[in-house]
C-alpha cells in the first residue's frame, strides 16, 4: 500500500484558496475604483458643462453690459468690477478642472498599480501550485518505489518459507524424535512501512519434542535493516524456546 503525504495536499488546497481569496479582493478593489473613477468623471463633466454654461452666460451678460456701458458711460465701473469677478470665477474653475484631472491620473497610477500587484499574486500562486504538484507526484513516486521494493521483499521471504516448509515436510520423517508438527500454518498482518516492518505468522496444534502448543504466533520483524523473530505463545507445558 502506498504512503500518501495528506499534509502536503492540505496545504497546496489551502495556498491555493488564500490566493482566489487575494485575487478575489483585488478584484473587487479595482471594480470599486473603477466606478469610483467614474463617477468622479461624470461628476466632473457635470459640473464643468454647467460652469461652462454659467460662464458663458456670464460672459454673454458682461458683453451685453460692456454694450451698455459703452451707451451709457455713468455704469462704466460697475460692469468692469463684474466682468474681473467673472474672470476670477473662471480661472478658478479651470483650476479645480485641472485638480480633477489629477484625481483621475492619481486613479489610473492606483488601477496600474493593483493591476500589477494582481499579476504578481497570481504568477506567485501558480508557481507554488506547479512547485506543491511537483513535490507530491515526486513523493508519490518515491513510496510507490518503497512499496514496489518491500513487496519483493516480502514475496522473497514467503517464497523462502514455503521452501524451508517443503524441506521440513520431506525432512519430517528422517528425525522421529525431534519432528514439529503443526496442523494450520496462518499468514497474517503484513507491515510494509518503515522503519518498522512485520509479518505476522500463527501456528496452530503445534508439537515438538513431545510438548505441544495449541497456538504460537510468531512475527517475523525488521527494524532500521536489523532482522529478528519474535515468539508469542499461549498456554502450554515449557516454553517454546529454551535459548535465542
Amino acid at each position: 500500500m502506498s504512503n500518501m503525504p495528506i499534509s502536503i495536499s492540505e496545504e497546496l488546497q489551502q495556498l491555493q484558496s488564500e490566493a482566489s481569496f487575494h485575487a478575489s479582493k483585488v478584484e473587487a478593489e479595482i471594480g470599486q475604483l473603477r466606478s469610483a473613477l467614474a463617477a468622479k468623471e461624470q461628476e466632473a463633466l457635470g459640473k464643468y458643462e454647467m460652469l461652462l454654461e454659467e460662464v458663458q452666460n456670464a460672459f454673454q451678460e458682461s458683453e451685453e453690459y460692456f454694450e451698455q456701458w459703452k451707451k451709457a458711460e455713468a455704469t462704466n465701473e460697475d460692469l468692469l468690477a463684474k466682468h474681473s469677478a467673472l474672470s476670477q470665477e473662471k480661472d478658478a474653475l479651470d483650476c479645480r478642472i485641472s485638480t480633477l484631472f489629477s484625481e483621475r491620473e492619481a486613479l489610473d497610477a492606483r488601477l496600474a498599480t493593483l493591476s500589477a500587484d494582481h499579476s504578481a499574486l497570481a504568477s506567485q500562486a501558480e508557481a507554488d501550485t506547479t512547485r506543491f504538484r511537483e513535490e507530491l507526484q515526486a513523493r508519490q513516486v518515491e513510496s510507490l518505489q518503497k512499496y514496489e521494493m518491500l513487496l519483493g521483499e516480502v514475496q522473497k521471504a514467503f517464497q523462502e518459507s514455503e521452501e524451508y516448509f517443503e524441506q521440513w515436510k520431506k525432512t519430517e520423517s528422517l528425525l522421529p524424535p525431534f519432528s514439529l508438527e503443526c496442523e494450520k500454518i496462518a499468514l497474517g498482518e503484513q507491515r510494509n512501512i518503515g522503519p518498522h516492518r512485520s509479518w505476522d505468522i500463527t501456528f496452530h496444534q503445534v508439537s515438538l519434542l513431545g510438548r505441544r502448543w495449541a497456538q504460537l504466533d510468531l512475527r517475523l520483524v525488521e527494524h532500521h535493516g536489523n532482522a529478528g523473530i519474535l515468539i508469542f505463545e499461549g498456554p502450554g507445558p515449557s516454553p517454546a524456546l529454551h535459548r535465542w
